[in-house]
């Protein structure tokens, strides 16, 4: 039975405990959110409707509102409901109550021009009293007074749901989504709820920053959304003002020393050390995810380098084996190293960004080295506690390569290993891993053929003088990928192939020509390479043109760039697979299909040139087409698995 003086100080044991705004202190809104607590009330009770009725104010238009209310709540709406309604507002309000209650159709187009701010701000909070929650926010009119509502039940859900997750999570997604939008992010950051987060976004104020023994550590992936609002939030009016900066980080500052304090010690509290640095981490995640401008990054650059970089670097060498702190800690640095918006731009007499690479290097070999002592590790197990981690370290180091804002061949010529080392721990790692576990797991792919599709286009060099059989994977796997049923797998192994078959065909024509000058001991061995092992390079031509015959190929355009190059070095295979495919068709089709072949090097030169290439995409188009229109009304065609063989 709720209580009849104070109802919305009662506090059953659920949602509706959370505590009523200052609004309500208006006798309308008292009465309304009232009534409303006692619909709640009543719809899960499923009470006698005449002890409901007896429970309302005793005024005859909040009785109207109240048995409305019921109606649609409930989802029944008898036409005597609707006579009862009386002026257009009061039907407005009760459908709004009503889509609110219900969680469906919530203002659907055409109705908000007859809502007044009254009829928001009510429907809303009242809404937010009965659930505890606050969603439906982005189809309200942005008056502020709705914004302060929210915000205050935003905090009012940190503060005393701290330790319940699905309030949380469910709550902090909101705040990150308020925090999204140009105008909305401004009108938030105004607001006094808003900077009491930004000058209080600690433990004492929200729990979910503490450090709670009872949870574990994946719990706080809520923190990395916390702080990318917070981020954003900042960033509306930070500026260049680095004492504003400062202050915000302190919370930040304070828990990086606690855990230097115990790292300088023989012996410390391990379970303690690690929340404390997993949930630092995910905060300084989410303020890197949400800098994306160069002034405020730089800040936060110069904030953790050099003076935290090593408490980093500390935790991988001590928990290599727990994913639950290695994964924070690389997903941090992966973001670090991100040149999301242009945001890493050094000056030109700084050496920040080597010294970035420096320590992006450091990490994926500390964590490489170590991750494969493992050993074998169970197959259900093998993704979370070794793939993960590779799969970061891969996307990590194919953003530090990416970023433009190193010079790679500084390293090399001033005798600094660090790109080496990052380089052979890439493949260390990489040779761990079976072909089939490659595709097998969507994330390690994809981190993988990207990072795979920098190195054949700027580190070739690197590619060419790796081992026989380090290559002969590479290529495999770039085999195998072309056959991928995600396309943007098969669109970067159809860019790897492009570098890999360029560079061959340009190292070919220079061995050809009278130079004063040898080729590169790496380019001639990889030459050599490729010439005792040509059934890779045949067999990656016969797959593109299958895939380009026969199936729906959806990246045609990706896939007719590396074409041209295998067959250029592949001539008289390609001839053969040719006659092959057009002895394979009925005698009435074969001279249509020799033509469709004919046609399509039809003005090709022997060159790799930009021009030479769209003219030959332009005819694999036509080809296809045509091929197609040929197939169409034959009885019988070439089966694709004996263009492979």
């Amino acid at each position: 039975m709720l209580n009849a003086e104070h109802p919305l100080t009662a506090e059953p044991s659920d949602l509706r405990a959370i505590k009523s705004p200052p609004e309500l202190h208006r006798l309308v809104d008292y009465n309304l959110s009232y009534r409303n607590c006692t619909l709640s009330y009543y719809t899960q009770t499923n009470r006698n409707y005449t002890l409901f009725l007896q429970e309302l104010h005793p005024f005859y238009r909040n009785y109207t509102f109240s048995y409305r209310n019921y109606a649609f709540s409930t989802g029944t709406t008898p036409l005597s409901i609707l006579q009862e309604l009386h002026p257009f507002e009061d039907y407005t309000l009760s459908y709004m109550n009503y889509t609110l209650l219900t969680g469906t159709t919530p203002f659907p187009t055409g109705t908000t021009p007859f809502l007044q701010e009254e009829d928001y701000t009510l429907s809303y909070m009242n809404y937010t009293l009965l659930t505890g929650t606050t969603p439906f926010l982005q189809e309200l009119h942005p008056f502020y007074r709705i914004y302060t509502l929210s915000t205050g039940s935003l905090i009012t859900n940190l503060k005393y749901w701290g330790r319940c997750e699905p309030i949380t999570s469910k709550t902090l997604q909101l705040l990150n989504d308020l925090s999204i939008g140009y105008s909305s992010v401004r009108k938030l950051v105004k607001l006094s709820a808003v900077q009491f987060m930004l000058n209080n976004h600690t433990s004492e104020h929200f729990s979910f920053l503490g450090i709670n023994n009872q949870s574990s550590l994946s719990d706080m992936r809520c923190r990395t959304t916390f702080y990318t609002a917070l981020g954003r939030l900042l960033m509306v009016d930070l500026g260049e003002d680095e004492d504003q900066y400062e202050q915000f980080m302190l919370p930040l500052t304070a828990a990086f020393e606690a855990v230097a304090q115990m790292f300088s010690t023989n012996s410390f509290n391990e379970q303690e050390a690690k929340r404390t640095l997993v949930g630092l981490v995910r905060d300084l995640r989410g303020i890197a995810f949400a800098f994306n401008a160069k002034t405020s990054f730089m800040m936060l650059f110069e904030w953790i380098y050099p003076s935290y970089m090593p408490i980093l670097q500390r935790a991988i060498e001590l928990w290599y084996h727990d994913p639950a702190c290695t994964t924070p800690v690389l997903k941090l640095m992966a973001e670090l190293v991100h040149n999301r918006s242009q945001r890493l731009q050094f000056d030109v007499s700084s050496p920040n960004g080597i010294l970035l690479f420096r320590e992006t290097s450091k990490m994926i070999t500390t964590y490489g080295n170590r991750i494969l002592t493992l050993g074998e590790v169970p197959k259900d197990q093998v993704y979370a506690l070794k793939l993960k981690g590779i799969s970061i370290c891969f996307s990590m180091l194919k953003a530090a390569l990416s970023g433009s804002y190193v010079n790679f061949g500084v390293f090399r010529l001033y005798g600094d290993d660090a790109l080496d080392n990052a380089l052979q721990t890439f493949i260390k790692l990489l040779l761990s891993i079976p072909h089939s576990d490659l595709l097998d797991y969507p994330k390690l792919s994809q981190s993988y053929y990207s990072l795979l599709e920098v190195l054949t286009q700027d580190h070739m060099n690197f590619i060419a003088s790796l081992e026989p059989h380090v290559i002969m994977y590479i290529l495999s796997s770039i085999s195998e990928g072309l056959t991928a049923l995600d396309t943007m797998v098969c669109t970067g192994c159809c860019s790897c192939l492009d570098h890999i078959v360029t560079y061959l065909f340009k190292q070919l024509s220079r061995s050809t020509k009278k130079r004063s000058t040898p080729l590169a001991q790496e380019s001639d061995r990889f030459l050599h390479i490729m010439q005792q092992h040509p059934e890779m390079i045949q067999q990656m031509l016969s797959t593109v043109l299958n895939i380009i015959i026969f199936e729906d190929c959806r990246n045609q355009w990706s896939m007719s760039r590396p074409l041209l190059g295998l067959i250029l070095l592949n001539e008289k295979y390609f001839s053969d697979l040719r006659n092959s495919i057009v002895n394979s068709q009925p005698p009435e089709k074969q001279q249509a299909m020799h033509l469709c072949f004919e046609n399509l090097m039809e003005g090709i030169e022997r060159n790799l040139l930009t021009k030479n290439r769209d003219r030959f995409t332009q005819n694999l188009s036509a080809f296809r087409r045509e091929v197609n229109d040929s197939m169409k009304n034959s009885s019988y065609g070439v089966n694709s698995n004996d263009m492979m063989s």
